[in-house]
């Protein structure tokens, strides 16, 4: 049967992945993945990791897999491609920004949401309420 890679830890590793997951200060996802490094140091596999926090075994074994690779690094920081994509091109953000903050609207004092998409191009459906272009 296939056994995952044991992770083998030095004593400062091991403190620093011990402070991370008693914050409160850090998000709680970088908390997670360090309470499955150290779960994995202890030997355990990644299907009693899943058990033993209630997550999927696959975020427990690419965690292990992430540390190993990279070390901290590669727990500390999201991966490309996750996350929603962004519905409007950043030039387009900047083009609105850049009107908002430098041009005064024709007949008014502040911007609205239907002017501004209009002076920029942008359509109504790309701002939020507040007029503020979602990215």
């Amino acid at each position: 049967m296939w056994e995952p890679v044991n992770i083998e830890l030095s004593e400062s590793e091991r403190e620093r992945l011990e402070g991370m997951t008693r914050s409160r200060t850090l998000p709680s996802r970088l908390v997670l993945r360090s309470k499955i490094v150290l779960l994995a140091a202890e030997g355990l596999s990644n299907r009693t990791i899943d058990a033993n926090l209630g997550i999927d075994f696959k975020s427990a074994m690419r965690s292990r897999n992430r540390f190993l690779a990279e070390r901290f690094h590669g727990i500390e920081l999201e991966h490309t491609g996750r996350g929603r994509k962004p519905s409007i091109k950043l030039e387009t953000v900047q083009e609105i920004v850049q009107t908002t903050l430098q041009v005064k609207p024709e007949h008014a004092t502040h911007w609205s949401v239907r002017s501004l998409a209009k002076a920029t191009g942008a359509g109504k459906p790309q701002f939020t309420g507040s007029g503020s272009p979602t990215a």
